[in-house]
């Protein structure tokens, strides 16, 4: 049975995460990698027999047989490449955030619509297992009506050299890089979020991007997220996320996740928490089974948009200081893309 065969481009700390989940997923294999820097691509193409170009464009030209690629570049290239790629008939696992604005993310949605080659944004908490579980859980009604969901991803991170810390790059600070993860749980988790409220909860490092931001979110069935988020500060919790029901309480964490009703004094442990790699390669495999037709995708392009959508909303209340809808885009409905070229997420902030 012949392999389904991937590139990668860009070939940065989540490219070398990448390359280790292909080693668990034998039916794929890593043909190439793309990055204008040589000694990176080597380091991900370490073990492996994969070949390496400075440039998509040239990886492309002499790589025929090649199925579907992974952009794991910086953010304010993922439009550019995914496109490309798109309109080549060859199917895209983009990284999150999956644009720097939303005009970008509508031409990348509207690519994805025409093409005949498979596209999704790389959600790697919808695979984890305890976090499924969870959405089992509270799916059955155990825990009763779901009244709060907290999400915590504070900690000490020197961001002051890195990309991630470039506006022009990045498109925003923490609440674009670790928030983009924050509103798919809760979407994935309780449904659709309608309104945000984003607070600026102050610099620790100066840079020119928000560096602590904290966002309430209210979703479609009227249950409140808190959402804490910060390179600057340790709040060592171990739980990432929190929901709290009517008639029970949840937990997910780092090492373990368990829940616990009202009526009950003991918990009940569901999870043994995080595990990076088995998240890499459960998407990897999930999009790879998308590829081949085997399976549908666990994230899909409205999925994508929808935490494009939710996260402008967020910088749309970081400057007007109120709560701010969030628009319920799907992209069937898309119609004329230059509708939307002005976002939160575009404006200098």
């Amino acid at each position: 049975m012949s392999k389904t065969r991937f590139a990668i481009i860009g070939a940065g700390n989540i490219a070398a995460a990448y390359a280790a989940a292909f080693k668990q997923c034998p039916a794929l294999e890593l043909i190439a990698i793309a990055d204008i820097n040589a000694e990176n691509s080597s380091k991900i193409a370490a073990g492996t027999n994969a070949r390496i170009y400075r440039t998509y464009k040239e990886l492309y030209e002499c790589e025929p047989f090649l199925n579907a690629v992974i952009v794991s570049t910086p953010p304010n290239l993922h439009e550019e490449i995914s496109c490309f790629f798109l309109n080549k008939g060859i199917s895209v696992l983009c990284e999150k955030p999956l644009c720097t604005n939303l005009f970008g993310a509508v031409q990348i949605a509207s690519a994805a619509l025409k093409s005949s080659a498979v596209f999704a944004m790389a959600s790697k908490f919808r695979y984890c297992r305890d976090l499924n579980t969870a959405r089992d859980i509270i799916g059955s009604g155990t825990l009763g009506k779901i009244l709060q969901v907290e999400n915590s991803f504070n900690s000490t991170v020197d961001m002051s050299n890195r990309w991630n810390s470039n506006r022009e790059i990045a498109g925003g600070g923490v609440l674009i890089d670790n928030g983009t993860h924050s509103v798919d749980i809760v979407r994935f988790l309780i449904g659709p979020i309608i309104e945000v409220f984003a607070i600026d909860g102050g610099n620790t490092s100066w840079l020119d991007v928000e560096e602590n931001v904290i966002v309430l979110a209210k979703t479609v069935s009227e249950t409140v997220a808190t959402i804490d988020l910060s390179w600057g500060i340790d709040k060592s919790k171990p739980y990432f996320v929190s929901v709290y029901g009517t008639d029970g309480t949840l937990h997910i964490g780092w090492r373990e996740s368990k829940y616990k009703l009202h009526k009950s004094q003991d918990w009940i442990i569901f999870g043994d928490g995080y595990d990076k790699i088995e998240a890499f390669t459960g998407k990897l495999c999930n999009f790879a089974n998308a590829v081949a037709g085997k399976e549908s995708l666990l994230t899909n392009i409205d999925d994508a948009l929808a935490s494009v959508v939710a996260i402008d909303a967020a910088y749309r209340s970081l400057e007007t200081r109120q709560w701010q809808p969030v628009r319920q885009l799907e992209v069937s409905a898309i119609t004329d893309v230059n509708e939307y070229s002005t976002s939160a997420l575009s404006a200098v902030r």
